[in-house]
C-alpha cells in the first residue's frame, strides 16, 4: 500500500468523530506530537513524516502499525 492510499484512509473518521490519523498515532507511540498536529494544515502528513523519522521511511512499516484501526468510512 502507497503512501497517498495510506493517507486517504487515515483522512477519514471514526464514528466517534475521531480522524484515523489520530487513532494510528495513538497505536504507534506519537501521542504527545499528535495534539500538536491537531491545527496544522495537514495533520495526517505531520504523522507520516513524524513515524517515518521514527522508524525510517517504509511504508510497509505504518500500514502494519495501522493494521486493527477500522476505517469505516474510507471514501465517503
Amino acid at each position: 500500500m502507497g503512501k497517498r492510499s495510506i493517507a486517504r484512509r487515515l483522512n477519514c473518521k471514526d464514528h466517534d468523530g475521531y480522524f484515523y490519523w489520530q487513532i494510528t498515532a495513538e497505536k504507534l507511540g506519537l501521542l504527545n506530537e499528535c495534539r500538536a498536529w491537531e491545527a496544522a494544515d495537514n495533520p495526517t502528513e505531520k504523522m507520516l513524516t513524524a513515524y517515518g523519522d521514527k522508524e525510517g521511511r517504509h511504508h510497509q512499516k505504518l500500514d502494519r502499525g495501522s493494521q486493527g484501526v477500522r476505517v469505516d468510512s474510507v471514501g465517503k
